[in-house]
């Protein structure tokens, strides 16, 4: 039986994290580690902060603190943070400095990869700040950029032009620290020559060509990524000149030297899995090796343990190639092939009320503040993961946030539970009784146990959305049978078959109650002990209900203590605050932007700018995208527009971008084919409120007839649905 061994990309000590980053690589780490060990598999957690490189040393010193006191600040703040979520790594929070282990590991990786031959060294030139007595990172590098002429471009980059900029071309260079003009020293630094790695076996293993590494199917955005990565492999840089960082190993250290932050930080999942195994041994009361790590990392059988590299999509390459070829280039030298990762479910990137996470231009969502605006973390979990980027780029927004607490939680999981139990407590003496099913609960039964399968199916692919969809289907068949039945009226003529509902509906609550654990913990834990299973065995009652769709420590009756109520409703005028107030900040950051913008300009920038040499051209702008032929105000007023609401949403079979939808217009339901799949879950449709073109002639596709469009907007990042901010009734028109 396999172990898991699950990591969530080591988030970096230099600043705050948001909701992109929760979801992206965190919290659906959390719902897998939950589900794994609800299975009963032996799985182990472990994350960190990555605590080194140019842009920590940066920051700290226009703060004017230490590189340990300013990373000590920011590990706090992102621990608290994921602990807020409910994330529950295994113990220690670690970080790739504070980690006593990771500087032997880390060059013990190094010296393996150099006497396997898969180290090459190169001298290179280098801008170098005799003041400071240090060759100048990218960042700590500033000067005129050789393309638009800009002042106070980076060693890499210019912010005005987006170009990445070679540091040597760079224009009146200067040492960011000290201001003087830099020269140019040659200095010499070890590459990883990834092209050897690839050529030995790394490409077979990424192909699923070599037996002895095997992995699931690359998710598609996984795969076409490192598809283009691999077609244009070089060497690459493991070391840096700078003062905070790994050092090399003996008998490579050199003063001002360190390994790369990003070669070092993937090391740190092993460094820290020391710590954690450290932690579990100290609880007991035992002692265990240094090398104690290894029995995860580089096991006897490879097979015996599957790696799962939870990560965003910026870091999909450091996955799949970069760490993978550090790892096969171990060789044997750890006593057996290091682990190659057998899972990589990268995220795409998550948004924020149709724009990018911006946290210096105040597009962001403080995370903390957030929670304790809206302390049930249940319902910000299940937010992020309905709406989460598993295979196209997505977004958090107040008005799905409002939805789904309202919508999924409250009226169809919280509601049912209250509605359940209070009618127990009034009418049944506060007593479920058991009774045996009629032709109604065995097509009740018919109808959840399909759902049950597929949120198991749909976990063990990482496809946590479709594995909430099937909770939140649960949830609703169960409403439809408990309304089908209505207890309130059957209990005048007949007890037995209102005591029946109440059994069959606390059932199946009993049911969400051990399947909402990964997403829900706390309401989970509130549903199963008012339902009478407070204390039943997750392990043995996932088997049951995937073998008989039953739980049979729940056959006997109980009686209903205090009805928990699981989810508060926000309201409509709350979330119009948040959206203004986000609005606000964005407005006022950019206010002071422009202003410190102003103060800034130095006495030379009214003067006429240089002209950019002729060697490094600017370049040319994007041609302006044609427009349509113009049309008149007859023309437009042919267009039907009307506004919608979804209340069915489900997948096209054998279409990938297609999704069904049936739209209430107010006075009739329309079915509508939209091409948004890729964009949207069906799941985060339904309660949508749309604009349809509604006098477009009807169209087949896949055999279905299409009676309309949505209309939706695309950047080239995907179609995003037009949607009034207002609350608008079905059928109003847009004009």
């Amino acid at each position: 039986m396999p172990r898991y061994l699950v990591t969530s990309a080591l988030p970096y000590a230099n600043g705050p994290i948001h909701f992109g980053h929760v979801i992206g690589a965190y919290l659906p780490a959390d719902v897998y580690v939950r589900y794994r060990r609800m299975r009963g598999d032996d799985t182990l957690f472990v994350c960190g902060t990555d605590e080194h490189g140019v842009a920590i040393t940066i920051n700290a010193e226009a703060t004017g603190v230490g590189y340990r006191e300013f990373v000590d600040r920011w590990h706090r703040v992102i621990g608290d943070t994921l602990a807020a979520f409910g994330i529950q790594f295994d113990t220690p929070f670690s970080g790739t400095n504070r980690c006593r282990h990771h500087e032997r590991i880390s060059q013990r990786f190094f010296k393996n990869l150099h006497e396997n031959g898969y180290l090459l060294q190169k001298t290179e030139r280098q801008w170098y700040c005799e003041k400071d007595a240090m060759f100048l990172a990218d960042r700590y590098l500033e000067g005129t950029c050789p393309f638009c002429g800009a002042e106070n471009a980076r060693g890499d980059e210019c912010k005005k032009c987006g170009q990445w900029i070679d540091a040597l071309a760079l224009k009146n260079p200067h040492c960011k620290l000290c201001g003087t003009t830099p020269v140019v020293r040659e200095t010499a630094h070890w590459y990883l020559d990834l092209p050897k790695l690839h050529a030995d076996g790394v490409g077979e293993w990424f192909e699923g060509k070599n037996p002895r590494r095997e992995h699931v199917e690359w998710k598609p955005n996984v795969r076409s990524f490192v598809g283009n990565m691999l077609a244009d492999l070089h060497p690459r840089p493991i070391t840096r000149d700078l003062r905070w960082g790994v050092p090399l190993p003996t008998p490579f250290t050199e003063e001002g030297k360190v390994l790369y932050v990003w070669f070092d930080a993937p090391i740190g999942y092993c460094s820290i899995t020391q710590e954690v195994l450290e932690e579990r041994a100290r609880r007991k009361g035992e002692t265990i090796e240094d090398n104690a790590w290894l029995d995860w990392w580089a096991p006897k059988n490879p097979s015996d343990v599957r790696l799962i590299h939870f990560i965003g999509k910026d870091n999909i390459g450091f996955h799949t190639i970069v760490f993978p070829s550090m790892s096969f280039g171990q060789g044997d030298r750890f006593g057996h092939p290091v682990v190659m990762p057998w899972a990589v479910p990268a995220m795409e990137f998550y948004n924020l009320q149709g724009r990018k996470f911006s946290t210096s231009d105040g597009w962001t969502i403080d995370p903390i503040e957030f929670l304790k605006r809206y302390p049930n973390v249940d319902a910000a979990r299940f937010t992020l993961l309905s709406t989460s980027p598993e295979t196209a780029d997505s977004e958090f927004t107040f008005e799905d946030f409002q939805r789904v607490n309202n919508r999924d939680l409250a009226d169809n999981l919280g509601n049912l539970l209250s509605r359940a139990l209070r009618f127990a407590k009034d009418k049944l003496d506060g007593v479920v009784d058991r009774r045996d099913p009629t032709e109604a609960e065995r097509a009740l039964y018919a109808e959840v146990t399909p759902q049950i399968h597929a949120w198991a199916q749909a976990l063990e692919k990482f496809e946590i959305r479709n594995a909430c969809s099937a909770l939140v289907a649960i949830g609703r068949a169960t409403n439809r049978y408990f309304d089908a039945c209505a207890p309130w009226s059957a209990i005048k003529s007949d007890r037995v078959a209102a005591e029946r509902c109440i059994d069959w509906t606390t059932r199946c609550l009993g049911i969400i109650g051990i399947l909402a654990e990964p997403f829900l913990p706390n309401a989970a834990r509130a549903i199963r002990e008012s339902v009478g299973i407070g204390g039943i065995d997750l392990r043995q009652a996932v088997d049951e209900l995937l073998a008989r769709s039953q739980v049979t420590a729940a056959e006997i009756g109980f009686r209903v203590g205090e009805v928990p109520i699981l989810f508060q409703k926000i309201d409509d005028k709350t979330i119009a605050a948040e959206v203004a107030a986000l609005r606000e900040r964005a407005a006022a950051s950019a206010k002071t932007t422009t202003k410190n913008m102003t103060e800034n300009v130095p006495a030379a920038a009214s003067q006429p700018a240089a002209p950019t040499p002729a060697a490094a051209p600017t370049p040319a702008a994007p041609a302006a995208a044609a427009g349509k032929p113009e049309i008149t105000i007859d023309d437009f007023a042919k267009v039907e527009l009307r506004v919608g609401t979804v209340v069915v949403a489900e997948r096209v079979p054998k279409a990938d971008k297609l999704l069904r939808l049936e739209v209430d217009l107010g006075t009739e339901k329309r079915q509508v084919l939209s091409g948004i799949a890729l964009k949207y879950a069906p799941e985060q449709l339904v309660g949508k409120r749309v604009v349809v073109v509604c006098n477009l002639a009807p169209r087949t596709m896949r055999g279905l007839e299409s009676r309309g469009m949505i209309l939706a907007a695309d950047d080239g990042s995907g179609p995003v649905i037009v949607s009034p901010t207002a609350d608008v009734s079905p059928g109003a028109t847009v004009k």
